[in-house]
């Protein structure tokens, strides 16, 4: 099951793919939201 904002975040990734700094940033923030989600997710989904 893959997330909806798969293919958003695609788009953003080539949005900001001039601005190496940014797209490093926004994309370390978001593996670690995505990853602190699943995370939560499976703890929650696992009694």
């Amino acid at each position: 099951m893959a997330p909806p904002t798969s293919s958003s975040s695609l788009h953003h990734h080539h949005r900001l793919e001039g601005h190496p700094l940014s797209n490093t940033t926004t994309s370390t923030l978001f593996t670690l939201t995505f990853s602190i989600a699943h995370h939560r997710i499976q703890h929650v989904a696992i009694p």
